[in-house]
């Protein structure tokens, strides 16, 4: 799921090959777009949404860009004119700003299957996250700069922004990394047993973050005194298994989807937290199926839910607790 960066609509895709596109004001589907493969990864591109295909097929509206392996990840850049592709063991910049030939630019060979990628805010760099390994590529000339900070895992998501240019990679395994894109470049291990690498919240204007395991929930802030060493985490609860987590855009809220289990019972929500104040949560939403992801809205008045059984909702913030828009 993605919001437009206007937020008066969101994409949703899936491995069954459609891309939707609903209304956020009114909840209405005004586009229905169905692919021939299943779709691993999507972007907005100006007005039209750009599809990662299995097939390693780029597809942006009615045009096709044929690529070698599956399109498992891809970025598009700010403004929307260029797309970073991962597909396979390959890495292609594509050229979106005439919808009607997009076309490969750059293409690279990387040393293993690439699984994450994510634009520089200024420059023409691309971050590229794979097994065991993080590395800059520079667009420009197509200089390749290790980032050594793996102590091993496979890249799973990449988190860019925040205050003090931080940003977050989690990795399948036993740590998640945080690091500064610039001066003075610190680096912190974020060690939470056992993640999956993609339940990784990024509060951008705190510098800090939630990685979430199936054992355990933990915060950590990355700014302030003793930075050379790994932040303090907090622990925030045990309750249920993390199945998506977000932060608000703007505030101290953090929501988290659970599934929550009870002798042969087993149930689904969405939890909310405001860990400035409480460490409990404030309560429960219920779900008719397991919370696979949470996206905020860009002016976070509104979130988007997608569930298990392939429903995609949008809810007002004012649907989880008054504190949620109360600016607290």
């Amino acid at each position: 799921m993605l919001w437009h960066p206007s937020g008066d609509r969101l994409a949703a895709a899936s491995l069954g090959g459609e891309v939707i596109v609903l209304d956020a004001a009114s909840g209405v589907v005004v586009q229905v777009d169905r692919q021939d493969a299943a779709v691993l990864s999507a972007g907005w591109a100006g007005e039209e949404v750009v599809a990662g295909r299995m097939d390693g097929t780029l597809a942006l509206g009615s045009q096709r860009v044929a690529l070698t392996g599956w399109v498992n990840a891809l970025a598009v850049a700010p403004g929307g004119g260029e797309a970073a592709v991962a597909h396979g063991r390959r890495f292609s910049a594509v050229d979106l700003s005439d919808p009607t030939r997009p076309e490969p630019t750059v293409q690279v060979e990387h040393q293993s299957t690439i699984t994450a990628v994510a634009w520089h805010p200024t420059r023409r760099r691309v971050l590229v996250g794979s097994s065991n390994r993080l590395d800059w590529l520079d667009l420009t000339n197509g200089a390749v700069d290790p980032v050594p900070i793996l102590w091993g895992g496979a890249i799973a998501s990449l988190h860019p922004g925040g205050v003090d240019g931080w940003w977050v990679a989690g990795a399948r395994g036993d740590w998640s990394y945080a690091w500064q894109l610039e001066a003075p470049w610190a680096v912190h291990a974020l060690p939470v047993p056992r993640t999956t690498g993609e339940l990784v919240a990024l509060d951008a204007e705190r510098a800090r973050c939630v990685v979430a395991s199936r054992s355990m929930t933990v915060l950590f802030a990355m700014a302030g005194d003793g930075r050379d060493d790994c932040p303090a985490g907090l622990e925030l609860f045990s309750l249920g298994v993390p199945t998506a987590v977000t932060w608000h855009p703007h505030l101290p809220v953090l929501l988290c989807g659970v599934t929550l289990e009870q002798g042969d019972r087993r149930g689904s929500g969405i939890l909310q937290w405001r860990p400035d104040v409480d460490p409990a949560p404030l309560g429960l939403s219920t779900t008719p199926a397991a919370v696979t992801q949470l996206a905020w809205s860009p002016d976070g008045s509104l979130v988007a839910v997608g569930l298990a059984d392939g429903t995609v909702g949008v809810m007002g913030a004012g649907q989880f607790a008054p504190a949620v828009g109360d600016g607290a």
